[in-house]
């Protein structure tokens, strides 16, 4: 997972959880790219939904997709894009790729 922007102030410190269909796939200190481990029993006819948790300076943040996409095997990388409002509603997009899009 490449993590594309970073408006809630992450530091190499902030402690980040990502869940796929509510399994953690990855638990520990923020990077900008951190490798997520797909379940062997996550096939290329499955929904995806992925969510994040952020620990940051002893304040979390819960940021989920609404949406869900079907998964492909041949996906290698999923961009993962900030996008936070107004509404106190945190939204984040994530965008499945084949290849590397973004250096």
């Amino acid at each position: 997972m490449i993590i594309l922007n970073n408006p809630y102030g992450i530091t190499n410190e902030s402690i980040l959880t990502v869940f796929l269909n509510g399994a953690v796939v990855y638990f520990g200190k923020y990077a900008s790219e951190v490798q997520i481990e797909v379940p062997n029993s996550v096939s290329s006819t499955d929904l995806i939904h992925l969510s994040l948790e952020l620990i940051v300076n002893d304040q979390l943040f819960i940021v989920e997709d609404k949406s869900v996409f079907l998964w492909n095997m041949s996906y290698k990388y999923i961009y993962c894009g900030f996008f936070p409002g107004n509404d106190e509603v945190d939204k984040v997009h994530f965008l499945p790729q084949t290849s590397r899009v973004v250096q």
